[in-house]
């Protein structure tokens, strides 16, 4: 078997689809284009529930120690700063499927039958990864963390309190 061989799947016969250099970066800059409204749209969504999402972002404190009470807020533009820090956040996870899909829905024309045969099942496998990533840095890794600082923070005679901005 020849090397040719092996990598003939890749080459494609020229047909109809095909498409000149420039269309190709205008396919790509309207991928980007949806793929900037999908995260701009999941983060207004998020925005919305920024009270929400800091109370789900503080339960690991308050799970360490109750008498922590709330975070300080020392600068005038912390609220507004860490809500849009929060919400961009939430909004990649909130608008990952999608990103992938248009990302995929970019790719897709290039591939051949059995690159596009993979491709829904490495799909569904990257998202369900990538959710496992943030819940097993939610509930396993942030706690961990907290209480290393915390205790750190203690066994030097500090009080721990800690601003919004750092948390």
């Amino acid at each position: 078997m020849a090397l040719q061989d092996i990598f003939k799947f890749r080459e494609l016969p020229e047909s109809e689809t095909s498409k000149p250099f420039l269309e190709h970066l205008e396919d790509l800059r309207w991928t980007i284009v949806k793929m900037a409204i999908t995260l701009v749209a999941a983060m207004i969504i998020c925005f919305a529930f920024r009270s929400t999402l800091v109370r789900v972002m503080q339960a690991p404190l308050h799970d360490i120690d109750p008498q922590i009470g709330a975070l300080r807020a020392l600068g005038i533009t912390d609220s507004l700063v860490v809500s849009f820090h929060l919400a961009f956040y939430a909004g990649i996870v909130l608008s990952f499927p999608l990103l992938l899909y248009f990302l995929a829905e970019f790719v897709l024309p290039a591939l051949t039958a059995v690159e596009k045969r993979f491709l829904l099942p490495a799909i569904f496998v990257s998202f369900a990864l990538f959710l496992l990533g943030v819940l097993v840095c939610y509930f396993w890794l942030l706690p961990k963390t907290i209480l290393f600082f915390f205790r750190d923070t203690q066994s030097l005679g500090w009080a721990p309190t800690w601003t919004v901005q750092q948390y």
